[in-house]
């Protein structure tokens, strides 16, 4: 594994990632189509088909995407000159020593949970902004995460959080403390709009510190499906910085399965389902046959919502499938994903 300022290998369980769509408003969708494809110097011809696409074609806020299954790597010294969003649903590879992405300060690196950051050598790296690198190789680095002009005046090992029962506990450490007074805890239930949670005062005397520290606070009014949290971290002169925004998920909002993709062992979310309900469980393949079926019973009716665990008698081939879940005289359709 590389390096990343704010460390964002989450468990996965509870974490998924915000797509940060309201920093750009109206925007051009760049797809790479011809995959596997090497970004080099401009033009950038794979970038949706013949399009020449360089610095001058693009405006701020455009999206270059990479499709799953498409695999793309960098060549050389890549440089935007302006504000995008790269949405990484494949792969990002930096095959070289040397290989380098440089993005102006606003921009951002985005990947689901299908994405992945491979880099060969701690040369490699997507630097935004000014200052040392946001990421750096080597090793892979999968998603969901994002990478964003985040450097704070503290040298962050991890900012995470995880569902417990019925509150959320916010974790961070810290390798290092300069001048920091407190952090001020942000919060959202909808990724856009974030507030003021709460404050939690530096443990270091004076706001310095050459060893590391461990945080945690607890979150005990949830009302929402899912919050994203971030750290406001002010100096004791009053200057401040964010970090990049974690998520956690409290419950469903609607039937759902998770993960999705999967090795073919998944769990369906089923929040409107009472505890000890009985669910049946079918799955299509692509021509439309029965490759599993089997009764299941919700395991747990809380905070976190209804949720029965599917494990097929037979491993299920990669592929994607239709699963239905049907009870009380209604029936479902889920789209299944296995990799």
């Amino acid at each position: 594994m590389g390096t990343v300022k704010i460390n964002l290998n989450l468990k996965k369980t509870y974490f998924i990632i915000l797509f940060l769509i309201s920093l750009f408003g109206k925007s051009t969708v760049w797809t790479a189509t011809a995959c596997p494809a090497t970004w080099g110097a401009s033009p950038y011809p794979f970038w949706s088909g013949a399009t020449q696409l360089t610095n001058a074609n693009l405006v701020a806020g455009d999206v270059l995407l990479i499709p799953v299954g498409c695999s793309v790597s960098i060549s050389g010294v890549v440089t935007m000159t302006t504000d995008l969003k790269i949405q990484i649903d494949g792969a990002l590879v930096f095959p070289t020593t040397g290989d380098k992405l440089n993005l102006t300060a606003n921009s951002t690196v985005v990947a689901s949970s299908t994405g992945s950051l491979v880099g060969v050598s701690n040369s490699n790296q997507i630097k935004i902004g000014s200052g040392g690198a946001e990421w750096s190789g080597p090793g892979t680095l999968t998603g969901p995460f994002i990478i964003t002009n985040g450097f704070l005046p503290v040298e962050f090992i991890a900012f995470t959080g995880d569902l417990e029962q019925k509150i959320v506990n916010l974790y961070w450490k810290v390798q290092t403390e300069t001048n920091n007074d407190y952090y001020e805890i942000e919060k959202s239930f909808d990724g856009i709009n974030f507030s003021k949670l709460d404050i939690v005062k530096s443990l270091a005397p004076g706001g310095n510190s050459l060893s590391s520290l461990e945080y945690r606070y607890i979150d005990k009014d949830l009302k929402h499906p899912i919050y994203y949290y971030r750290l406001k971290q002010v100096d004791l002169n009053g200057e401040f910085k964010r970090s990049s925004a974690i998520s956690v998920k409290i419950y469903a909002a609607e039937f759902s399965i998770f993960p999705n993709p999967n090795t073919g062992v998944f769990s369906i979310d089923v929040p409107s389902v009472d505890l000890h309900e009985e669910l049946t469980v079918k799955v299509y393949n692509g021509i439309g046959q029965v490759v599993h079926q089997s009764t299941e019973y919700v395991k747990n009716s809380n905070i976190t919502g209804s949720r029965v665990d599917v494990t097929p008698s037979q491993p299920l081939a990669k592929g994607v499938y239709l699963s239905t879940i049907s009870f009380k005289g209604q029936t479902y359709q889920l789209k299944l994903v296995v990799q």
